[in-house]
């Protein structure tokens, strides 16, 4: 007794659903990316050696509490105009410290605010 062994025959690998797979992909990596381009803000640190410069015009105090301008409590938003009135009295020079439980997005925040303003900004930290 002989049996027909059916002959395997390859089938065709259809491109179709791999070009609609790339499309999708294509699509997701478009629509998840951002094109925004992020806010830089030059800020200069202390050297080592470096003697002191004299005082600064304005401090910019930042810990739990908030914000503090010379002292003075004020909100976010504010910072811009609050700057702005320090230069035109003749203020150059902006120093920011930070306490240790600042969190980031409100320093952040703040150097937003700071970067738009026209005093020259250094960073320092507080050692509480």
């Amino acid at each position: 007794m002989q049996f027909d062994v059916p002959v395997a025959r390859r089938r065709r690998l259809s491109l179709a659903p791999l070009i609609d797979v790339i499309f999708l992909l294509l699509l997701f990596f478009m629509l998840s990316s951002t094109f925004i381009r992020f806010v830089e803000v030059e800020i200069r640190a202390g050297e080592a050696g470096a003697g002191g410069t004299g005082r600064p015009d304005a401090i910019l105090l930042i810990d739990a509490s908030g914000p503090r301008l010379n002292g003075k409590a004020l909100e976010i938003e504010t910072i811009p105009g609050r700057l702005e009135a320090l230069s035109k009295a003749g203020a150059k020079t902006l120093v920011i410290t930070l306490s240790r439980d600042v969190s980031s997005q409100t320093f952040t925040s703040v150097l937003q605010k700071v970067s738009t303003g026209p005093l020259s900004v250094s960073l320092a930290r507080t050692r509480r």
